[in-house]
C-alpha cells in the first residue's frame, strides 16, 4: 500500500508556502500526480473486498474535505477583498482540512489566493478521478441499455458529486449568482460550450435533451431563452476555450 498511501497524503498535502507548484500552467507537478495515480491504482486493485470497501470510505471522506472547502474559500476571498486576512487566519482556516508542512510565514496577496483556488482545483480533481476510476475497475457496470434520459442536473452526471463541484466553481467564478447564469461573454451558447466541455462526466443522452437541462438548470428556459435547434450545434469558441482551461483539472484526469 506504500504508493497509494504516498498518493492520498499527497493529495492532501498543501505547502502554502510553494503554491506556485500547482499553478495550472505548471506541467511537471500534473505529469507527476497522475504518473502517481496510476500506480495507486494499481495497488488498489490487489487490495481484498473488506480493504476496498474501507478505502473507497475513506477516500469519500477526504472529498467531503474538498468539498468543504469552496465555502470557506468564498469566505477568505472575501475577507481578503475587504484587508480582513492575516496569516494566522488563512492558516487555522486551511490546516482543519489540509496537511500543512511546517513553512515560512508568507503574504497573502491575490496570487497566494489564486492558486490556492488552483491548487484544490487540481487535487480534488484527480481525487475524484481517483475514485472513478477505481469504483469502475471494481464494480461491474450497470446496465444502461434502454434507460430514459435522466431529466435533472445532478441526475446527468455519472458522479452526482461533480455537478456541486461544478456549481461551486461556476459561482466562484461569477459565471452564476446565486445559482442563475449571469455569463461573462453574454453569448447564448456561452453554456451550452460548458456542456460540452463536460460532456466526459456525463451519463449517455441526448446532448439536445442534456444541454436542454443545463440551461433550465440556471434559469434560462429552453425554448425561450433560445430555440432547441441551437442546442444541436457543437460550439468551438473562445467560450469554449475558456471553460476548458477553467475545467482541466476535471476533465483531464
Amino acid at each position: 500500500m506504500e504508493l497509494y498511501q504516498k498518493f492520498i497524503i499527497e493529495l492532501q498535502t498543501l505547502e502554502i508556502d510553494n503554491l506556485v507548484k500547482y499553478d495550472y500552467d505548471s506541467l511537471q507537478y500534473k505529469t507527476e500526480l497522475k504518473k502517481l495515480q496510476q500506480l495507486a491504482v494499481s495497488e488498489f486493485l490487489l487490495f481484498t473486498p473488506q480493504q476496498t470497501h474501507q478505502q473507497l470510505k475513506h477516500l469519500y471522506q477526504i472529498d467531503n474535505r474538498f468539498k468543504t472547502f469552496w465555502p470557506l474559500y468564498q469566505e477568505l476571498y472575501k475577507k481578503f477583498r475587504e484587508g480582513k486576512i492575516d496569516n494566522e487566519l488563512f492558516e487555522e482556516k486551511i490546516c482543519n482540512l489540509f496537511i500543512i508542512p511546517k513553512q515560512k510565514s508568507i503574504e497573502i496577496t491575490f496570487e497566494v489566493i489564486r492558486l490556492l483556488q488552483e491548487a484544490i482545483m487540481l487535487k480534488g480533481g484527480v481525487l475524484q478521478g481517483f475514485i472513478d476510476q477505481v469504483k469502475r475497475a471494481t464494480t461491474t457496470k450497470n446496465n444502461t441499455k434502454g434507460r430514459k434520459d435522466i431529466e435533472t442536473f445532478e441526475g446527468s452526471f455519472l458522479n452526482p458529486d461533480h455537478a456541486k463541484t461544478v456549481k461551486d466553481i461556476l459561482e466562484i467564478r461569477e459565471y452564476t449568482k446565486e445559482g442563475k447564469w449571469m455569463g461573462i461573454s453574454k453569448n447564448k451558447t456561452e453554456l451550452l460550450a460548458l456542456y460540452y466541455v463536460l460532456r466526459p462526466f456525463l451519463n449517455t443522452g441526448k446532448p439536445t435533451t442534456q444541454a436542454r437541462i443545463f440551461y433550465n438548470e440556471f434559469g434560462l428556459d429552453v425554448p425561450g431563452y433560445m430555440s432547441e435547434r441551437n442546442l444541436t450545434e457543437e460550439p468551438y469558441n473562445t467560450d469554449r476555450d475558456e471553460f476548458e482551461g477553467i475545467f482541466d483539472h476535471l476533465v483531464n484526469h
